[in-house]
């Protein structure tokens, strides 16, 4: 099986899901990993997973853990009561 990072590795500017419904299964766990930024350019520090931008422009990165379940998808990322989340309806059950 390949990884979820080759899964859903996408050029820049590109969303794709489709690689992903060889995971539908309920039980799994999925960490989507996004970053935005207003540079094209990025450099890694010497910890070889911080990125900051060449030119010291603005850049965000967000993780969020979902798990597959018999009725959809449930985000697990810790979060506000108030926050938005909770079982997102999908089209499968498997």
């Amino acid at each position: 099986m390949r990884s979820l990072e080759d899964a859903i590795s996408s050029p820049p500017g590109e969303v794709t899901v489709s690689t992903l419904s060889f995971i539908h299964r309920h039980g799994y766990r999925i960490t989507l990993r996004t970053g935005l930024s207003v540079s094209a350019k990025e450099i890694y520090w010497p910890d070889n997973w911080t990125n900051v931008t060449v030119d010291g422009r603005f850049s965000a990165q967000f993780e969020h853990t979902l798990l597959v379940t018999k009725t959809g998808v449930e985000v697990l990322t810790a979060r506000l009561e108030s926050s938005p989340g909770g079982p997102i309806h999908s089209k499968f059950d498997r």
